[in-house]
């Protein structure tokens, strides 16, 4: 039975260290390759940039590889300027494909020298990401539902996910309140992450957060100051972009890009390049509607104006109309007027004159009845007690009478 305390043969954990590097050395020598991998972490110290590289297995969740890169501070900014002039920004969750040295250190142990790198790739990678969102939702048909919602023709209640201290909102809500038309908008900020791997799904929570208000609101606008390609990828992610297609109100995209588009600006109901646009976009649909109405009150004032000079010309002509008409009447009633009282200056003139013969001839009548001339011609009149006698047996013997004659009268007593 072997003794429990014997020492086998052994290797020195730096011996090993030699033994790996001499083989690396062997089989790569100093030869340099072209490498990709997705930047899982970065933490520059002393100018030098380390990186934690990984290749990950779209079936698990656990990578298939990883190491370690190095960037030395002398090739840093070369690096970091092809990134910026790419419109990327070198940080985590991108793909890069880059040229490097392997090196094992039996301090330090193996790491990837990174010497130069191909922002092309990179591009490549997201772009494909990108069209891979875009394609899941059309396949789901839901890539233009929100397209057909119907902003508002006055979306003054707005609700803004964004961060309270972005130059985005800050642009966004300054804009808005500052209008030269004096439009009073109510903004409601819904406070999200807008960049990095947590950035998506909480910009997802706020917008159920708006949803669970819906009736509170108008249009719903997200907004962030810009940033390079990789600060913008959460705004690609699926998530986001399925609940924004979903949402039951019109959403308005003002990211702050200038060249590339997020899938959340190709789903959204309308999308702005800066905040300030998207705010200048509400403004101006409240300007036309106020136009609109404008011009509607024009028309109205313009139509009852039109109306009014045709009544009032209506008016005139029928006044004239009536003015000459009761002209006529009131001249062809004077001249019948006129008429009637010549007829009737006539008829009376030929009564009076009629009047006047008739009168004339009793004048005449009642002269030749005159008792007076009566008695001139040798008539007399025999009167007892004033009264003239008409019947002889009025009177009887002893009686005193008075014979009335032409020239004076005689007193008698009758006698027989």
């Amino acid at each position: 039975m072997a003794d429990l305390f014997d020492t086998p043969e052994y290797l020195r954990l730096s011996e090993i260290g030699q033994l790996i590097s001499a083989t690396i050395e062997q089989k790569l020598g100093f030869r340099k390759l072209w490498i990709t991998a997705e930047i899982a972490g970065l933490n520059i110290r002393k100018g030098h940039c380390y990186l934690s590289l990984v290749e990950k297995d779209s079936n698990s969740t656990y990578p298939l590889a990883e190491m370690r890169g190095i960037i030395w501070k002398t090739q840093l900014p070369s690096i970091e300027k092809k990134f910026t002039e790419g419109g990327i920004a070198l940080k985590e969750g991108i793909k890069i494909l880059f040229l490097a040295k392997v090196n094992y250190d039996v301090r330090f142990g193996l790491s990837l020298m990174i010497d130069d790198v191909k922002t092309e790739f990179t591009l490549g990678a997201l772009e494909t990401e990108r069209r891979a969102v875009v394609k899941k939702l059309k396949d789901l048909q839901i890539y233009d539902l929100n397209k057909l919602k119907q902003i508002p023709e006055v979306p003054l209640r707005i609700a803004v996910i964004s961060a309270e201290d972005a130059k985005g909102f800050e642009d966004f809500s300054g804009t808005l309140i500052k209008n030269v038309y004096g439009y009073k908008f109510k903004i409601k900020l819904f406070q999200a992450l807008l960049q990095g791997d947590n950035a998506a799904p909480d910009m997802v929570r706020q917008l159920h957060a708006i949803q669970f208000n819906s009736d509170l609101f108008d249009v719903v606008v997200i907004v962030r100051g810009g940033g390079g390609i990789v600060n913008l990828l959460c705004f690609n992610d699926f998530r986001l972009c399925e609940a924004i297609a979903k949402f039951p109100l019109p959403v308005i995209t003002g990211i702050g890009h200038t060249t590339n588009v997020s899938v959340a600006d190709e789903v959204a109901c309308h999308a702005e390049t800066v905040p300030a646009e998207a705010a200048n976009f509400l403004i101006e649909k409240v300007r036309n509607y106020e136009e609109h109405i404008s011009e509607i009150f024009n028309d109205i004032i313009n139509i009852a104006s039109e109306y009014a000079s045709e009544e009032l010309f209506s008016l005139n002509a029928s006044s004239q109309r009536l003015a000459l008409l009761t002209q006529k009447f009131v001249s062809g009633e004077t001249n019948k007027m006129s008429s009637n009282i010549i007829k009737l200056q006539y008829s009376y003139q030929s009564k009076i004159e009629n009047e006047s013969r008739n009168l004339l001839a009793f004048e005449q009548k009642t002269t030749l009845l005159d008792p007076l001339l009566v008695l001139k011609r040798g008539y007399s009149i025999t009167k007892f007690n004033g009264h003239a006698v008409k019947d002889i047996n009025d009177l009887k013997k002893g009686d005193e009478i008075t014979t009335v004659l032409g020239n004076g009268s005689i007193q008698s007593t009758v006698t027989k």
